[in-house]
Parts: structure tokens; sequence; C-alpha cells
């Protein structure tokens, strides 16, 4: 039997349609089809109640499309849905039939990750997504940052047996506790470092662990952490510091590196000191050339000073870095009073190498090379000769110190 298929379409309004086919000769059994409105939400508004511990206001948004909230916001939508017998909520890692009074819907989830919210609505046994899907956006609140910013790594007890640290607390949505983690052989000791309230987001901060009433032998170590914990209960430990209570050996092998750096640096002072004292021969040499200083001779005598200004600066650096060296082996504990002596000694001829005087007259020669006076540059000048002379005598005498000091810890040591 031969056989003709054919299509149409029609546009019919909501309601019930019936139809028949008729064709010359034959006509179709009554057929009914009814045509539905499709399902929309409308005046959708989303509640947002952040997490206590945000410190964040509720939040009322009209006709959302975009949400962002931080993890573990409940978020509650309202609305109304028309042409639905049922609607349902699809939303990232749930699925839920929503209540409906009339046409009016309510329900609420905890936002645990991110996605899209839509709306499923059935009618009449036929089921559609309605428009508008909500994009959400959920903000993960990451555990807070920890740092020990001072010392780090390692630290020697010295002879007062403190350890002064500094230490650093960030977060992304509030601090609440700063920690000390105590580690000593099977012991561990937690101490609250700093509490915090107002939502505060870092912190620098600063305290001193005295360890004298602590029984502790040469060689010991205590392993050190400071823990931060955030407004919603999270914690971080920051990288480990050991504390240790060095061995006779290592504090005189320790004294005695710094001895050998002693003796350097003073080698490198004199050098220094040299290279001030040509600079002041040249200056002389200029000022016997010529009684009249014109515009170019000062020029290049204001040269020649600011050098030596330069050179007295460096000196100042390096003595400076040998005065924290003896500072450091001092605080050692256990050292004998002969060398706490010698150290001593050496701090204080620190001071005379590089006195107020000197500063003083190199302060004059600026001001007499302004007035271009050649008898005030002539005495500011042998002024400052006359404390150099003193500096080089000083400078032979620390280096003199600092062998029989390294000679003291051979001997102590052995």
């Amino acid at each position: 039997m031969r056989r003709n298929l054919y299509s149409f379409k029609l546009r019919l309004d909501p309601g019930l349609h019936r139809y028949v086919i008729e064709t010359e000769g034959a006509k179709s059994p009554a057929h009914s089809v009814e045509v539905v409105k499709r399902p929309f939400v409308e005046k959708a508004v989303a509640l947002l109640d952040y997490p206590d511990y945000t410190g964040m206001k509720s939040e009322r948004i009209e006709d959302p499309q975009y949400l962002m909230a931080v993890e573990g916001t409940r978020i509650t939508f309202e609305g109304k849905v028309l042409n639905a017998d049922s609607l349902f909520a699809e939303y990232p890692g749930g699925r839920r039939p929503v209540r409906k009074g009339s046409d009016e819907f309510k329900f609420s989830f905890r936002l645990k990750e991110g996605g899209k919210l839509r709306f499923l609505a059935f009618r009449k046994g036929l089921k559609t997504y309605c428009a508008g899907d909500v994009f959400l956006d959920a903000v993960k609140d990451e555990p807070p940052y920890v740092a020990i910013l001072e010392p780090r790594g390692e630290f020697n007890l010295g002879e007062d047996m403190r350890v002064p640290i500094m230490g650093y607390l960030e977060d992304d949505f509030g601090l609440k506790e700063a920690r000390g983690i105590r580690i000593f052989e099977k012991d561990t000791l937690r101490f609250t470092v700093k509490r915090y309230e107002g939502g505060a987001l870092l912190d620098t901060f600063s305290f001193i662990m005295d360890f004298s009433k602590v029984l502790l032998l040469p060689g010991d170590e205590i392993e050190f952490y400071l823990e931060g914990i955030d407004s919603k209960g999270q914690r971080t430990l920051s990288s480990p510091l050991i504390i240790r209570v060095p061995t006779m050996e290592e504090i005189y092998a320790e004294a005695e590196r710094a001895s050998a750096q002693g003796e350097k640096t003073a080698g490198q002072l004199r050098e220094k000191a040299s290279e001030l004292k040509k600079k002041m021969e040249e200056m002389e040499r200029l000022l016997k050339e010529e009684k009249n200083i014109d515009w170019s001779k000062k020029e290049e005598l204001k040269r020649l000073l600011e050098s030596q200004k330069e050179t007295i600066k460096e000196l100042e650096y390096k003595l400076s870095e040998l005065d924290q060296l003896m500072e450091k082996i001092a605080s050692s504990p256990s050292l004998s009073p002969e060398i706490l002596e010698k150290i001593q000694e050496v701090r204080q001829l620190f001071e005379e190498v590089m006195t107020e005087e000197m500063r003083e007259a190199l302060k004059k020669l600026e001001e007499a090379l302004n007035k271009l006076n050649p008898r005030e540059i002539q005495k500011a000048l042998s002024e400052l000769k006359l404390n150099q002379e003193m500096m080089m005598e000083n400078l032979e005498r620390m280096s003199n110190l600092l062998k029989r000091f390294k000679d003291c810890l051979l001997y102590t040591s052995d």
C-alpha cells in the first residue's frame, strides 16, 4: 500500500484544541492537543546571610543574575512562579522541591561551591527550565598566613637565656588568635601570644621568650612554632624555629671565627685610614702651592673633603660591623671572665678610633673651605691631621688586641 507523508505547523493560543485531518473520501479520528503557557519566575529576591565570623551584614538583592558570597553563606530565595503545577530548585550540590502557596515560593540553602541556580517547572506533565539562571560564585575562606620574621631558622641562646620573637599574621576575613607552640623533648607547651577582636586582617607583633627557669644543657634544642587562628577557627603553623643551647666547643669555635673576622676587618680599617692620610696630604700640597684659593682650587678641595667624608663613613660602618660581632660573642653563655674582659677592651677601643673630635675637625674644615680662608683651612687641616694620627694609633692597638684575644681563645679552648 502506498503511503503519503506530510507535515504542517499550527500557531495555537493557550487552551484545549481538537482537530481532524480530512482528504478526499477520508477523515481521521478526532485528536486533541492542549497548549499551556511556559512557566516563569518573576520578582525573585535573594537574601544573603553571611557566616557570623565574617562580621558582614546581611544583603537583599532584587532580581539576581550573579551572586558572589563566602562559602557557608545562607542564601534564601523568595519569588513568584506563574503557570507551574510544581517547582524544583537545582543548585550546586543539591536539588529540592520548592514549596509554594498560591504562586509564591521560598527556600534556603548553604553555599558550598560555585555553579548555577536553575528552576525546573512542571505543568500538566511537561517539564521545562525557567528562563534566567542565577550564577553563583563561592569565595573560599583561606586559612591564615603566619610567619616568624625574626629570628629565622636557628637561634643560639645567649647568657640571658631570652629569645626576642617578631611574628606576622594575616587572614582574608579576620584574625582570632596568635599562639606559640614550644616543643622540648616529649613536652609540648602551647600559650597565647595575642588575641584579636574587631576583625583585624593583619598584624606584626613582638614578644620575648625567657628560658632562664627552664633546665637546659649544652646541646639541647627546642622546636618553636607560631600558630595563627582565624575567626572561622582555621589554623596554620609557621615554619619552625630551632632554639639551641650551644656547646662549649661551638661557642669557642664561633668566637675564633669572629676574632679572625675581626683581624681581617682591622686590616681593612687600616687601609681606609691610610687612604684618608693620603687625601689629607694632597690637600696640604694644594694649599702650599697657592696662597690664594680660586674657585677651581676650592672645588678640588671640596672633592677631596667629600672623599674624606665617604672614607670615614666606611670606617664607621666597618667598626659597627665589628662591634656587633663582639657583642654576639659576649652574649654567649659560659665564656670565661678573661675572654669577656678582652671583648670589653676591644669594644671600648672602637669608641676611641672614631672620636667626636674627628667629626668636629671635619666640620671645621668644611666651614673654612666655604669661607675660602687659607689660614682657617690650614688650622682645620692640622686639627684633622692630629686626630687622624691618633686614629691610626688606636687602629694599631685594636689590631694587636684582637690578636691577643684570638690567642686567649685558643689557650682557653685547649
